[in-house]
């Protein structure tokens, strides 16, 4: 899941050095029993958690007992089929090398947990023994639902649980989450592109223009048919038949087939040319391409559910089209790397925070725009009063992970959690509005407490002299004394993050109930029960919608996009109640 603090996170990533080789999990001494049967321990595990330390912690565990086991347990990836893979996803040396051996490593278990995610939202679709069109159709509009669009080059790049947990991405990012999404439903989805899109970077665009997007659109395979879905949209490429997703044959024979679907100008609008030239692009994950996740996937995976190794060589080959590797020299996020390219060296990635802090900058972005320190504020203040401020809206609506749980089809503990937050920061709001010696408290905190800053400026300025020394601890004495004022701290941090975080709790406990609602539609067909608690959940949804939409503007500098995406759900629910 979300790590439980964010703060801790960022030191953990700025802590980080060097970009060497991802680390082997490290061995766990097992017991008796547990060396006896490594995979009903491992499976037992992961019914109860399935968060990344639990992940890391079970793999370890599995390695201890292949070293123990004295047979081949676990086995390395063949030079053949590394060759495979490497020609097909276009990976580099240390790539390869990555999914050569034998024992998991700590990228492995960064690739598991987003699987476990991912397996829980597929769940949440109700899509057992459907047609592979329909499934992926529902699956699409639950992507567009979670993924708040933006234009391509104002979010960052990603994996796909870390784009869920965001909550807004490009074209790009929807497509890769569909199609992990996709997988675990057990259907192959594959991008679709020219050739040209190998020579793809994001670039700045001419003033007013958004980066074009590499794909215009995904191909979800039913046998050797290729269904085509839009991710811009979240919806199916319309074909020739009402009611059934264009395939790629059709597309291609046809380009002309796309015109009417492009005419709106909200798609990735492909030229005839490209069209005709596109191919397949694999949407595949490094970790899940490896000898041992196909043996975690026998062992343990099909018992738990998850789909976490992919049999490469067997899905290109029946996919019945083309199929080349994306790799733009530009761009290293793709699908086979983006995991190993974002999270740090600690973690089973690459990322070294010296040279590219984008963990870092990944979850400062999740915050909003809140009230600064006053003009002339000095630096030192203003770092700490942002860096509280911040704290305090990430514990209440990112660190409890009300998005996750959502997504993950906990749509009760995600709705108890939001509404305990919107009381206790609704009271906040209200009791800020009734007392204005509040805000004179807090403007003379500040204004003290910066003078003292000022006065620490001064006295560093002396710092080489042992009376210089004693100034600025005495200085820094006075400060900590101002900072430990808990309760006029407290009143300025309120005043500050309680709006941010009631409008963020409105909107979260608006989607959930959202995606409550859509679940039970999906029932509705099956009885006069089912249809009137349909109703019921939609009317609940519309409800919070209602809610919500008098502070999206207020949001809206924050999260761009996001009183467009809510006022179209909102319009939805507001239909089907």
């Amino acid at each position: 899941m979300f790590p439980r603090s964010w703060p801790i996170v960022l030191l953990a990533v700025l802590a980080a050095g060097g970009c060497g080789k991802p680390p082997v999990v490290g061995p766990v001494a097992p017991t008796a029993r547990e060396a006896e049967n490594p995979w009903a321990k491992a499976a037992s595990a992961l019914r109860k958690e399935t968060d990344v330390g639990t992940c890391r912690r079970v793999l370890a565990d599995l390695n201890t007992a292949a070293t123990t086991a004295g047979g081949a347990m676990l086995t390395a990836t063949t030079d053949a089929d590394r060759k495979t893979v490497q020609t097909a996803l276009a990976l580099t040396a240390d790539e390869a090398q990555e999914i050569a051996g034998a024992g998991f490593t700590g990228l492995d278990a960064a690739h598991l947990a987003e699987c476990f995610h991912l397996r829980d939202a597929a769940a949440t679709l109700d899509a057992g023994g459907l047609p592979a069109a329909t499934t992926a159709e529902r699956a699409l509009a639950w992507v567009g639902r979670q993924v708040q669009l933006v234009p391509m080059g104002t979010a960052i790049p990603a994996p796909p649980s870390y784009i869920l947990r965001r909550g807004s991405g490009s074209g790009l990012d929807r497509a890769v989450v569909f199609a992990a999404v996709c997988r675990q439903l057990d259907l192959d989805a594959f991008l679709v592109g020219p050739p040209a899109a190998n020579a793809w970077t994001p670039a700045d665009p001419p003033k007013g223009q958004s980066p074009k997007e590499p794909f215009w659109a995904v191909a979800v395979r039913d046998g050797t048919t290729l269904f085509l879905f839009d991710p811009m949209r979240a919806l199916p490429v319309p074909g020739p038949t009402p009611g059934t997703p264009a395939t790629l044959a059709e597309a291609k024979a046809n380009p002309d087939l796309l015109k009417p679907w492009a005419a709106d100008g909200k798609g990735l609008l492909p030229t005839a040319e490209e069209v005709k030239a596109s191919q397949l692009f694999p949407a595949v994950p490094l970790s899940a391409v490896s000898a041992r996740m196909a043996t975690f996937q026998q062992s343990a995976g099909d018992e738990l559910g998850v789909r976490a190794a992919v049999d490469w060589t067997a899905v290109a080959k029946a996919c019945g089209a083309a199929v080349g590797p994306w790799a733009p020299p530009q761009f290293p996020f793709t699908p086979a790397r983006s995991l190993r390219e974002f999270v740090p060296v600690a973690d089973g990635g690459t990322a070294d925070p010296a040279r590219s802090p984008l963990l870092v900058e990944f979850y400062r972005r999740q915050l909003p725009v809140m009230t600064d320190t006053p003009p002339g504020t000095e630096r030192g203040l203003a770092e700490r009063y942002g860096a509280v401020t911040r704290g305090a809206y990430a514990r209440a609506v990112i660190e409890t992970t009300p998005r996750e749980r959502l997504q993950r089809g906990q749509y009760d503990d995600a709705a108890q959690l939001l509404v305990k937050v919107r009381d206790e920061f609704g009271a906040l709001v209200a009791r800020a509005g009734g007392d204005p010696a509040r805000a004179a408290a807090v403007g003379e905190w500040l204004a003290q407490t910066n003078d003292l800053y000022k006065r620490l400026s001064v006295a560093r300025l002396d710092i080489g002299t042992a009376d210089g020394q004693t100034a600025v601890r005495q200085v820094e004495a006075e400060i900590q004394k101002k900072w430990a004022d808990i309760k006029l701290v407290e009143t300025m941090i309120a005043d500050v993050v309680a709006e941010p975080v009631l409008h963020e709790a409105t909107y979260l406990l608006a989607l959930t109930k959202h995606e409550q609602a859509e679940r039970a539609q999906l029932a509705a067909g099956k009885g006069a029960a089912q249809a009137a608690a349909a109703k019921k959940a939609w009317a609940g949804a519309s409800g919070w919608w209602d809610r919500y939409l008098p502070a999206a503007p207020a949001q809206e500098k924050s999260f761009p996009g996001r009183a467009a995406h809510a006022q179209a759900l909102a319009a939805r629910a507001a239909g089907m109640k």
